[in-house]
């Protein structure tokens, strides 16, 4: 990560971040949000976006937390690299400094939903601790599976 910085945002995204984000998230995810998704993104919750840029200023990561401080939980919503910078050990220190970062606020624990297929994400999320508490059938739009699962901050 030595070439990449990372940031939280914590206020309006400008017009080039909702660009960014919403092109982003295009290439990764099967329902992406829209650019008015990504511009509304701090009105309608109480996001933790932290960014993960290049040296031209590029996107090449993005984790997404909702801290939900009625329940003192954080909901990890998106985590992505992007494939030109995969496999080269930046997703498992960016998504640490997430996490590190999303402890500072009032949450006793973290909860997230991913794909029983995505292998590689859940082998991360354990090595961070997650665990599985449920499997929720059909969650995605293309019906595929997912795990419930959560980690309790000390």
């Amino acid at each position: 990560m030595n070439n990449l910085c990372f940031a939280e945002i914590n206020s309006p995204l400008t017009k080039d971040n909702v660009e960014q984000l919403a092109e982003f998230d295009q290439s990764f995810f099967p329902q992406p949000w829209s650019k008015e998704d990504w511009s509304s993104l701090f009105h309608d919750f109480n996001p933790k976006l932290y960014i993960l840029k290049s040296r031209d200023d590029k996107i090449v990561g993005v984790c997404l937390f909702d801290i939900l401080a009625a329940m003192s939980q954080a909901h990890l919503y998106k985590i992505a690299i992007h494939k030109s910078f995969r496999n080269q050990g930046i997703a498992w220190p960016f998504f640490q400094k997430s996490m590190d970062a999303v402890k500072l606020f009032p949450v006793s624990n973290c909860f997230l939903e991913v794909s029983v297929e995505n292998i590689n994400a859940v082998k991360m999320y354990r090595a961070f601790g997650f665990e599985i508490l449920t499997t929720k059938k059909r969650f995605y739009s293309n019906g595929e599976d997912a795990y419930a699962m959560q980690v309790m901050f000390e």
